[in-house]
């Protein structure tokens, strides 16, 4: 069970955050305390609730499996996690993430008014 805490927030929130047994992925909406089995995955990234589900459901389906409680995912492992998302080419030739189709698919998902 969950509850609020009267500590204040040492992490601003629109963030994704990761366990480091199993690395489940989790997006975090509003700021939030976490402790040292918690990583917080900061980026410079087009981030909203939607992105952030579809990037957190593709952290689980890749990453789950490869850790454990004898082989925890910290933070430097973080950083050498790949992942595989929605591209679109742009006029320059190169390819960026499709931000927008990542927010569609969760927006059609049924119960995705719920999020």
């Amino acid at each position: 069970m969950g509850a609020r805490i009267d500590l204040k927030p040492e992490f601003k929130g629109n963030v994704l955050t990761t366990e480091k047994v199993k690395c489940k992925a989790f997006y975090q909406p509003i700021a939030f305390c976490a402790t040292s089995d918690v990583n917080i995955l900061q980026n410079n990234i087009h981030m909203n609730k939607y992105v952030g589900f579809f990037i957190a459901t593709v952290i689980d389906f890749n990453e789950n499996f490869r850790w454990t409680y004898g082989r925890q995912c910290r933070v430097a492992d973080t950083k050498e996690i790949l992942l595989k998302l929605p591209a679109v080419k742009k006029a320059n030739s190169k390819y960026e993430p499709n931000w927008q189709f990542m927010e569609d698919y969760i927006k059609s998902l049924p119960y995705s008014s719920c999020l």
